[in-house]
């Protein structure tokens, strides 16, 4: 990472901090590409996703690239989420979105999946946080002393008990 300038900090404040390596995704991967995977294998891990929460911490990872030759408002609308469910043709079932910093995605997934399964017509929601550094940025934050790597994780959240049950949860975050 430090050949490739994609550091802000050195290689030796970092090993201080504790961190030894880092992530990344081969350069142009697309969300698409680096989630899809993942996505089908908890939609059918749900038995049937009946909705999609989608986590991200960069702002550039919400929208699909737009065509910079359109000038047509709904053009610019090509929201990642709905391309992922069009993709894996389920562009029936809602999504929503949140937006923040990565070390709140889990409890704001877990929160925001606990409230749609209150409605009585849902049975399970797809969860996935996921995020590609932004271009032209490094992998570190030197204020927060602070690694990170090209990253996608999610959970099937389920009124039924499937798997692992959550039986508390803390946060701590330097963001």
């Amino acid at each position: 990472l430090a050949r490739e300038e994609l550091l802000a900090s050195s290689v030796e404040s970092l090993r201080k901090a504790g961190y030894r390596s880092n992530r990344s995704a081969p350069s142009g991967t697309g969300m698409l590409e680096f989630t899809s995977g993942l996505f089908q294998n908890l939609v059918e891990k749900s038995n049937g996703a009946g909705a999609l929460l989608v986590h991200h911490s960069y702002a550039v990872n919400t929208s699909d690239a737009v065509p910079s030759s359109s000038r047509e408002l709904l053009a610019r609308a090509s929201y990642f989420p709905a391309s992922l469910l069009r993709q894996a043709q389920l562009d029936h079932i809602p999504y929503w979105g949140s937006y923040a910093s990565g070390c709140t995605g889990f409890m704001s997934l877990l929160t925001l999946a606990s409230t749609i399964l209150r409605a009585r017509a849902m049975e399970n929601v797809v969860c996935l946080t996921a995020d590609l550094k932004p271009p032209d940025t490094t992998f570190d934050s030197v204020r927060e002393r602070l690694l990170t790597s090209d990253a996608a994780s999610g959970f099937v959240a389920s009124r039924q008990p499937v798997g692992s049950t959550v039986l508390g949860v803390g946060q701590s975050s330097s963001s």
